[in-house]
């Protein structure tokens, strides 16, 4: 089974847009996922309820692994869009 993951290494067009994707997620993307995740995850407690308003806020390092999770649901989200356009191109 071929793997549908990467671009054609042969195919120069596609390692272009590859860098192409790189140099936009790192521009903006990832930064703009991070600051709509942070939000949520100050908002949550570890049992995966919500905080009331009075209560202090959670660790960084609480949000940090929040935001963390949400940047890896959004990864395997790109890497599904990939796949349906790699299907697309079959």
């Amino acid at each position: 089974m071929p793997d549908d993951t990467r671009p054609e290494p042969d195919r120069p067009d596609l390692t272009i847009m590859r860098a192409q994707g790189d140099t936009l997620a790192l521009d903006g993307v990832v930064d703009l996922l991070a600051a709509a995740a942070e939000h949520y995850a100050s908002v949550l407690t570890n049992d995966g309820g919500y905080r009331a308003p009075g209560d202090p806020p959670p660790a960084r390092r609480d949000v940090d692994h929040r935001v963390a999770a949400a940047l890896d649901g959004a990864s395997a989200a790109f890497t599904d869009a990939a796949a349906r356009y790699r299907q697309l191109a079959a």
